[in-house]
């Protein structure tokens, strides 16, 4: 087992766009920068994969909270 700090910027972008007849058309979009904080802990089962869980924050307007869980495989 391997814990690690993350740290990084974060770029998120958000695009709506609709053709209606009656309405006619819209389009708006709009890309904050943030910032990325937290850690990841790596579980090496031996061989050839790595499971990997990740809990994060992300700085950006209200903020967020990211957790996820991953494979690796090593080929």
């Amino acid at each position: 087992m391997s814990v690690y700090a993350l740290n990084g910027l974060n770029y998120s972008s958000v695009k709506v766009s609709f053709d209606e007849a009656f309405l006619g058309s819209y389009s708006s979009s709009d890309g904050r920068f943030g910032l990325n904080l937290g850690s990841r802990i790596n579980f090496n089962h031996g061989g050839n994969t790595t499971t990997f869980v990740e809990l994060k924050y992300v700085i950006i307007d209200g903020g967020q909270l990211v957790a996820g869980a991953r494979e690796k495989f090593n080929l």
